[in-house]
Parts: C-alpha cells; structure tokens; sequence
C-alpha cells in the first residue's frame, strides 16, 4: 500500500497558506480604513 504522507503535507501546507492569507487580509483591513478616512480629510481640507 501506498503511503499518503507527501499528499497529506501538501494539503496541510495549503491550508496553512490560506488561512495565513486570511490572517494577514484581516490585520490590514483596519490600517486601510484609517487610512482611507485620512485620505478623505485630506481631500476635504485641500477643496
């Protein structure tokens, strides 16, 4: 019988390379937002 070790690594290390894209989107999500509302102050200010 064939052995499912290296399939099974390569779909835990897609898993992990998901959810570490997922993990990053969330933590920057909050930064654009502040960033976006500074932008828009800017804009503001400048018209």
């Amino acid at each position: 019988m064939r052995s499912n070790f290296r399939p099974n690594i390569r779909l835990v290390t897609n898993i992990l390379l998901v959810i570490g894209t997922f993990a990053i989107a969330l933590k920057i999500t909050p930064v654009a937002e502040i960033y976006l509302e500074k932008n828009l102050c800017i804009k503001y200010l400048k018209h």
